[in-house]
């Protein structure tokens, strides 16, 4: 007999879910444009999600979070920001802080063969273990 994958039940309502990072279950839960078209963005779909968050009437401060971070993956860093200056609270302030600044990231391996791609705004250190 074929075991398909199954979710399991829970009781926390989609946007629960995005706020608590499980973005694929929230996209599954989701009965409104706003949190699905969010977790489009976070799970990859970036200019889908875009896209779909545009044309949404309602917004909270999670969307324009999310929708921040969306311009910031496809390199639209001035769209982001323009986004977060509007928003309030120390969220915003460090993601706005990460896009200006971006982040300088240690890696620990246990081999000088496993190599790790420097992304822009992250800088990669490696270190043997």
């Amino acid at each position: 007999m074929l075991d398909l994958p199954y979710l399991k039940e829970t009781k926390e309502t989609a946007s629960e879910l995005l706020e608590s990072g499980n973005y694929a279950y929230a996209f599954h839960k989701a009965q409104d444009d706003l949190t699905r078209a969010c977790a489009k963005i976070m799970c990859g779909a970036v200019n889908t999600g875009l896209s779909e968050l545009i044309s949404c009437k309602a917004v909270s401060e999670t969307s324009l979070l999310i929708q921040a971070y969306g311009y910031w993956c496809i390199k639209d860093t001035g769209r982001a920001l323009k986004i977060l200056k509007d928003v309030p609270g120390q969220k915003a302030e460090k993601l706005a802080q990460f896009i200006k600044n971006g982040a300088e990231i240690l890696i620990y391996s246990p081999s000088k063969n496993q190599t790790f791609e420097n992304f822009e705004n992250i800088k990669l250190s490696h270190e043997l273990l």
